[in-house]
């Protein structure tokens, strides 16, 4: 099954100046597959699949299963994932992305951007064009409530 991954330990600088200005416990989300590989957009290294021996551990990440998405939604996830693998970070969307919807970089990601994307087609009520990690969390836990 496919989940999100959503990060709340409070472990630099840079995590905290995201909560603060997004007023949220969370400052990342990554897609988590069935195998436990993860997919994501980080700062430092653009977008990567990757593993995280923590993964598991409640005090650093909050894990949401997506039980509406089909193994096969899932396959096609991954392979969107791939064709976006090693893309540079969208700092210029985390920033202004908000104020421009028509602001979009084919070739640059941030964490919720990407997920959203990833799974919005697959997603009945998925409907804004930019969330934060919180506002993703959000909209998803309301989905789950009334739809699933």
């Amino acid at each position: 099954m496919l989940r999100l991954s959503f990060y709340k330990a409070k472990d630099n600088f840079s995590h905290t100046l995201i909560r603060f200005f997004t007023k949220s416990i969370f400052s990342h989300c990554e897609l988590v597959f069935s195998d436990d590989w993860c997919f994501g957009a980080d700062p430092k290294e653009g977008t990567r699949f990757m593993t995280y021996s923590n993964l598991y551990d409640k005090q650093i990440w909050c894990i949401m299963d997506l039980p509406w998405i089909s193994e096969s939604d899932e396959l096609r996830i991954r392979k969107f994932c791939e064709q976006e693998d090693d893309l540079d970070y969208d700092w210029s969307g985390v920033i202004l992305g908000r104020l421009n919807p028509l602001h979009n970089h084919k070739s640059k990601w941030f964490c919720s951007e990407l997920c959203s994307s990833a799974i919005k087609p697959f997603t009945k009520g998925l409907t804004d064009f930019w969330y934060t990690p919180e506002s993703l969390y959000r909209a998803l836990i309301n989905i789950r409530v009334f739809n699933v």
